[in-house]
């Protein structure tokens, strides 16, 4: 079984078969040549991780099948049940062949980000003291939404890297840090000084000066699987 944006393949009336196996995504490494030394190789990224399940189709509203299979969105494989994808459907469903035959396989392949997201990094936590941050499952550094809460200035540090806010304006700063966003919202921008904050693998300390009341942190920890 999968789940595609809150929908279970069950309820849709697709019966998976055979799900992906478990995987990680592979490094790109680009090799520099040193004349007369070691080669220098250097990570440049991860590549996108294609992930096939194979299924037959038992329900009775094919339009509604298609529709539900299409774009992208979060997903879910039972193999893996504490964690999702962030994903797009990259092949065409073969509607047809579905009509004829019933049984007829097919694949559903979902194109994914290189990382796994646990469901537990999803649910915010509210801190209003000092605090150590820790997911055991966590194997890469993770992107977190963060919002401040209080009046005036203050500085927040997180494993000793600092960043400002030189007026949390209106009484709430939010900040985004998936690098595929990286914003302050409602144009608060300018009020935050300093590089979006990140969790690292295992403890996170986090403290902070100034008039905070409470800090809303939704972790989005991260996995290689």
């Amino acid at each position: 079984m999968f789940i595609f944006n809150n929908i279970s393949s069950e309820d849709m009336g697709l019966i998976v078969q055979e799900l992906p196996p478990i995987s990680t995504p592979e490094e790109t490494i680009n090799k520099s040549d040193v004349p007369g030394g070691v080669p220098i190789l250097q990570n440049c990224g991860y590549g996108l991780l294609e992930k096939s399940c194979t299924c037959h189709y038992e329900g009775n509203n094919p339009d509604k099948l298609l529709q539900w299979l299409r774009g992208s969105g979060k997903v879910m494989f039972s193999n893996l049940k504490d964690r999702y994808y962030k994903s797009y459907i990259g092949n065409k469903i073969p509607l047809e062949q579905i009509l004829k035959n019933k049984l007829y396989k097919f694949p559903v392949i979902f194109t994914c980000k290189p990382f796994s997201y646990l469901l537990g990094g999803d649910i915010p936590i509210t801190i209003t003291t000092h605090t150590t941050l820790c997911n055991m499952k966590s194997t890469h550094e993770s992107y977190p939404t963060i919002t401040i809460r209080g009046k005036g200035s203050a500085t927040l540090t997180i494993n000793k890297r600092t960043f400002n806010i030189t007026d949390i304006n209106g009484g709430e700063i939010v900040i985004i840090s998936d690098p595929d966003i990286q914003q302050v919202l409602n144009n608060k921008g300018k009020f935050m000084e300093g590089e979006f904050p990140y969790f690292d693998v295992g403890e996170n300390e986090i403290s902070w000066t100034g008039n905070i009341t409470s800090i809303e942190i939704i972790p989005y920890w991260r996995t290689w699987i």
